[in-house]
């Protein structure tokens, strides 16, 4: 008798166990059993159709995307240009050279220095 309810009740343990996530009484299964059959519903010309359009507005987005940027560049240049007084995009020269003599400046004010020197101090 202590066997017979002993194989009873692992039997209706192991029961419950036996529905894991693979299950085909799971909900997950359903969905997803349920998705393939909508998928197979559709003939090949119409999935061939549907991945075609997608293409296409994948495409038209890269487009917008890259025209955006393109527009916000010119955008951004034509702001350098005015409120550089076009000093910035004329020569790149001028500019470097401004750069190394506020780089110089500002080694000798690190310095404890006079920023500018003393000749140039004298001979102005």
């Amino acid at each position: 008798m202590k066997y017979i309810t002993l194989i009873v009740l692992v039997l209706f343990s192991l029961q419950g166990f036996s529905q894991g996530k693979y299950s085909l009484d799971s909900e997950k299964s359903q969905e997803r059993k349920a998705y393939k059959e909508r998928k197979r519903d559709k003939p090949k010309e119409i999935r061939i159709e549907d991945k075609i359009i997608k293409k296409t507005i994948k495409k038209e987005k890269r487009k917008k995307r890259k025209e955006e940027r393109l527009h916000k560049r010119a955008v951004k240049k034509h702001n350098r240009k005015i409120n550089g007084s076009g000093k910035d995009l004329v020569s790149g020269r001028k500019v470097n050279k401004r750069m190394r003599q506020s780089k110089r400046e500002a080694r000798r004010i690190n310095k404890g220095k006079n920023p500018v020197p003393w000749h140039k101090r004298i001979f102005k």
